[in-house]
This record gives C-alpha cells, structure tokens and sequence, in this order.
C-alpha cells in the first residue's frame, strides 16, 4: 500500500501555548512546530524494524495560476516507479529541543525527484530555508500532519516541554493512519537515536506511527533501524542546488543564525536622510506620500532594481503611516509575494530601528504568505519591542498556529472598507487556536 508525502511548506505550528516567538511566548511553555514537507514511501510495515521503499517523486509546487483551493506551496506528488526497490527505510521515533522557533520553506515553481536518503538530507536545507544543525526534522507520511523542525532537547526539562509540543501540535492534525517520518542532524548519532526512539514510542501513544528513521551528521548518513550507512555526496546536493538556482530560489542559509544574521545589513547612510524626508513629508499631503509609495512598490515589483537611499529612507517614512501601509499590505498576495519578500528584506535590513517596525513586519508578512517560516520568524526579530506593534503580532499568531496563506485570500475578500475590518477575522482565527494571546488593536 503506498503512502503520498505531501508536501506542505505553508507552513507552521500549534496553538495552545507552544510559542517560543518573544512575541508570543507565555511561562513554561515549549518550542513551535513548523509545517511544510517531502517525497512518497511505499509502505510496507508500521513498526521500527519494518521495511519501506522509497518511490521515485517528482514535485510540482502550487502556484497562484492554480484552482481557487489549491495549498499554497504544497508540493503534489507525481507519482512514478521505484527507482531503488532495495533501499529499507522503517517505523517509530522522534525528537527535538525548546530554544528557536520551528519554520520551514517551499520550492514554488520546482519539480524534484526525491530516490534516495542522501536526496533527502540535501533537500530539507532548501526546505528550511538554512541547514538544520543539532536538529530533528519530522516529516508527515500523508497529508494531514505537519513537518516539525526542533533542537535536540539535552536536558530533562527540554524533552518535557519538547513532547508536550509535539503532542500538542501533531495530535491536533492527527487522523486514523497518521504517520511520519524522522531525520535526526545530529554529531551524536546515539544520543539522536535513544531520544528519537523515546519520542516515537510516545508518539504511538497518540496514534502517530513513525515510518522512518534517519541520521546525519557533516558527511553521513545512516537508517537508525536498519543500520544502512552512506556518505553524503556532492552529486546529491550539486542536483539539489542547481535546481533551486533554476527555479530562482535563494540558497540556504549555513545555520537559523546566519538566516537572521542577513537581516542586518549598514543602516547608517538611510538614518542620515531622516529628518531630511521627515521634513519634506511633512510639507506633502499624506495623500502623496501613499500615491507614490504604491507607485514605487509597483515599479519595484516590475524591475527588481534596489532603491538607492533617498527613496529608500522616503519609503521607510511613508509606512509609518498605518493606512500607507495598510494600501500597500492589501496589495500583497501569493503572486507578488517574492517581490514584496525581496523588497522588504533589503529594507529591513538598512532601516534604522526608529522606523523599522513597519518593514520587518511587511517582510513576515510576505515570508508567511509565501511559505517561507524561518524568515517570517526572523523578520519579527527585528521589530523593536519597546512598543507592541499589532501588524507583528498578527503576523506571530498566523505563523504560530498554522493559519494557512488562503486565509488572507478569504479576508481580503470581504466587502469592507478598513484593513482592520478585512483582517479581523483572520486575526481571531488565529488568536483563537493560539489560546490567551491576541494581536493588539488597530492593525
């Protein structure tokens, strides 16, 4: 009986008390859980010691061009025939650690065969939009639970909180023959295994089987069940990369730290013009400052080209204006989001932090709406938190409690004339699945 992998990368994680976002996290509660994918197994057992053979997959991302309905960056299986009918993969086991926020990524517009575990160990990096170090990745055997990525808990006290969020985040998505799949990158090829198969026993508890078993460290790769080993090798990742490259996607970032770290860049010359703009948008009406905001988003979206730094520090004042950057938050949808993404991600990084809520929060924005969690998360790193800032907080509890992107679509096309009206009911969708915490007032 075969099993589909589908894969989801739109991404995220449970509600109830599961954040470990600044924003959203509450006493005593565990990491989040990401969403998003990978291949197709033919399945043969249910049970750690049991046989399963990978099938040739190829991938077509969903694109805005699909029926109204479609998974945004759901990547549907197509399948084929088996290209290694001798490689074992397996069943139960999990785990993970409480410390940074759990995102994941898509490959819009990409088909990728996936044969082999060397294949798949140079494909999640893509996935998560930076290389998963000292990290378990949880991958759904079907369609109906999410892809967890979470640090290696190493203390009592992390395996805690660390289960209490897996349990909370998976059982919720879990249904009769729910199963998945798990890579361990780990230096401690032991100690992934006994805390892997730990979880995966109490996983079974919850009626979540696990299928597979993997480990991998700088160069290896090993079936933790089984006992097959093999290198990873250049010819797997060189395939990988040259097709993300095709496709137009970003290379993964070395580690989550250095993904975050691309978010700073010199944000001395933008603060040297402020009170420059600041005193020539004062003598302009604020209907001005938005026709021409809109305008250079737009010409942006057409020729990609950056803003030199007067336009720049303009555009940065023009969205501290909320119904500035409510008009051009409206425009966003999942067809121009990599260029909204592309956009807002080289202006937070040259904004000065007086005028950096409003980009850092565009830039989440988009990063959710395309799929990409771990530069959503990120992206709210770099909002200052002198002061809440509701856009942020909205953005948090949609990645946090696996809203999905079509939400937005719904809410945009509700007949009113405020954002904060479109918006309101996305906002209680996610705040309720998220438990006591609610976005601010006045989106």
């Amino acid at each position: 009986m075969a099993s589909v992998i589908r894969v989801r990368s739109w991404l995220v994680s449970p509600s109830g008390g599961m954040s470990d976002h600044p924003r959203l996290r509450r006493p005593g509660t565990g990491p989040a859980v990401a969403r998003v994918a990978t291949w197709s197994v033919t399945r043969v057992g249910t049970r750690v010691g049991t046989s399963a053979r990978f099938m040739r997959s190829s991938y077509r991302s969903a694109t805005a061009d699909d029926p109204p309905g479609s998974d945004l960056g759901t990547l549907w299986p197509v399948r084929g025939r088996p290209s290694n009918p001798t490689l074992r993969s397996h069943a139960p086991l999990l785990s993970l650690r409480p410390k940074s926020p759990t995102s994941a990524a898509h490959l819009l517009g990409m088909t990728v065969p996936i044969k082999n575990p060397d294949e798949l160990v140079a494909i999640i990096p893509h996935m998560l939009g930076f290389k998963p170090q000292e990290s378990i990745v949880f991958v759904p055997m079907g369609s109906t639970l999410p892809t967890a990525r979470l640090d290696i808990p190493t203390t009592p006290r992390d395996q805690a909180q660390a289960w209490r969020s897996i349990r909370d985040g998976l059982s919720r998505y879990a249904r009769p023959g729910s199963a998945v799949g798990i890579v361990c990158f780990a230096a401690d090829r032991q100690q992934a295994d006994l805390i892997g198969r730990e979880f995966a026993e109490r996983l079974d508890t919850i009626g979540i089987e696990t299928h597979l078993l993997l480990w991998a460290d700088e160069t290896r790769w090993a079936d933790l069940v089984t006992g097959d080993m093999g290198l990873q090798t250049e010819a797997a990742r060189e395939r990988v990369a040259a097709m993300t490259v095709l496709a137009g996607r970003p290379q993964p970032a070395a580690s989550r730290d250095s993904l975050a770290e691309s978010l700073v860049g010199d944000r001395e010359p933008v603060a040297r013009l402020l009170p420059e703009i600041r005193e020539t948008a004062r003598e302009n009406t604020a209907k001005v400052e938005g026709r021409w905001a809109l305008g250079r988003v737009q010409r942006f979206g057409r020729d990609g080209v950056r803003l030199d730094d007067k336009d720049a520090a303009r555009l940065l004042v023009a969205v501290e204006s909320i119904p500035i950057r409510d008009r051009l938050w409206l425009d966003m949808n999942r067809g121009n989001a990599a260029s909204h993404v592309a956009l807002w991600t080289d202006l937070t990084k040259r904004a000065p932090a007086e005028v950096r809520a409003a980009p850092a929060s565009l830039l989440a924005f988009g990063s959710w709406l395309g799929g990409h969690g771990a530069m959503a998360w990120c992206a709210l790193d770099q909002v200052p938190r002198e002061k809440p800032y509701a856009l942020a907080n909205l953005v948090a509890a949609a990645v946090q409690t696996g809203l999905h992107p079509r939400e937005w679509e719904a809410a945009k096309s509700q007949p009113s004339e405020r954002a904060s009206d479109r918006v309101s009911g996305l906002a209680r969708t996610a705040s309720t699945h998220l438990g006591s915490v609610r976005p601010a007032h006045g989106i």
